[in-house]
């Protein structure tokens, strides 16, 4: 062997030290710039929580560090798969973390490794590579109609949803099945099925806020998109009457203040909810500065899910990741218990809050 040969082998040695592992890449693909990068930005902040932990004892984990490559898609979808591909064929990650909308991860999804989304509703014509983790729509129908109707007792509910929407639409069947089934089974006794009033325009929605206060509802769903709440006039609802969102989790972002009015949520992450989730609440105010979102906790859950599925081996194909994430089924995750189903949904708790602008009081959990 040459001399050249042998101090470029001493070389190559002594950057990385013949008895440290190589570390495990991950990726993550967000907005993180402009108006619409809080999201992308509270789960760089999840995510480095998770990598932090990981690193502290990597012999509990992978027996290696965890490097996550964080790439800005500044809201095109272009660069969402553009990234994708590029972490995937170059940086050699073996999973991905990200994607708030269908065609975000369905970009996601070219680069051909295992993807991990918040997205709640995870479209059946993506890959099986691809495991969602937010709140289905059928849960989030189902248990605000069971707390509605067992918690608020009554049957002036009505439901405004936008039909431009399959998230809406599925809530509205999960909801009007859930709440007769709950009110059932409280009260001993039959009710009709919930009001509904349907849009899929702006000027749809304008018209059915001027005729709300005229309508007699206790508790009203708004199944719709935050922006659409925001746009609402300010006397569209009667003052005593619950408003009810049933929109994406954590798509309000300070959209409570906007409103002008309290409001129940469902939600995949509250502080109160275990003591696991308060203490990530701790630790991301100690390094951040301001109270965790759901988009950190779920990013922070998503890459120890990645993780766990890792554990079978140092560089594991992309079908036998895909293959360790369904066999999930145990997980302790930041609110309890988690587990995949054989749709790739994740089964968590969720949380029923009630929601001021300042304050995000939790009214309920709910188990799987």
């Amino acid at each position: 062997m040459s001399r050249l040969c042998i101090v470029g082998i001493l070389l190559v040695s002594g950057c990385r030290g013949t008895d440290e592992p190589v570390p495990v890449h991950l990726g993550h693909v967000a907005t993180l710039s402009g108006l619409g990068k809080q999201p992308g930005e509270q789960a760089v902040h999840g995510i480095r929580l998770a990598v932090e932990e990981i690193d502290k004892d990597v012999a509990k984990y992978l027996g290696r560090k965890v490097v996550v490559r964080h790439t800005d898609a500044k809201d095109s979808l272009d660069a969402f798969e553009t990234e994708a591909v590029r972490l995937a064929a170059v940086s050699q990650v073996r999973g991905l973390y990200g994607g708030l909308t269908e065609e975000e991860v369905r970009r996601l999804d070219l680069s051909r490794v295992p993807v991990v989304t918040p997205l709640g509703l995870r479209p059946r014509t993506l890959s099986d590579l691809v495991f969602s983790i937010g709140i289905t729509p059928e849960v989030q129908g189902k248990t605000l109609a069971q707390y509605i109707a067992e918690e608020l007792n009554t049957t002036a509910v009505l439901v405004l949803v936008d039909d431009s929407r399959d998230e809406s639409l599925l809530f509205s069947e999960a909801f009007a099945r859930g709440f007769v089934a709950s009110w059932k089974r409280k009260h001993g006794e039959e009710t009709a099925l919930p009001r509904v009033l349907r849009f899929g325009t702006d000027r749809q929605l304008a018209k059915l806020a001027a005729d709300m206060p005229k309508l007699d509802a206790n508790v009203l769903v708004f199944a719709g998109t935050a922006r659409d709440l925001k746009n609402l006039p300010g006397a569209w609802l009667k003052d005593e009457s619950t408003l009810v969102f049933a929109g994406d989790d954590g798509s309000l972002a300070g959209a409570e203040t906007t409103v002008g009015r309290p409001m129940v949520r469902l939600t995949a992450f509250h502080p109160d909810g275990s003591p696991r989730g308060a203490e990530f609440a701790r630790r991301y105010r100690d390094a951040f500065k301001e109270a965790p979102g759901v988009q950190a906790a779920l990013a922070y859950e998503g890459i120890m899910l990645l993780v766990e599925a890792l554990r079978t081996g140092q560089a594991p194909a992309p079908d036998k990741i895909r293959d360790e994430l369904l066999k999930i089924k145990d997980f302790s995750g930041l609110s309890g218990k988690l587990a995949f189903t054989a749709e790739r949904q994740l089964a968590r708790p969720v949380f029923v809050v009630h929601s001021d602008g300042s304050e995000k009081k939790l009214l309920k959990r709910y188990d799987p």
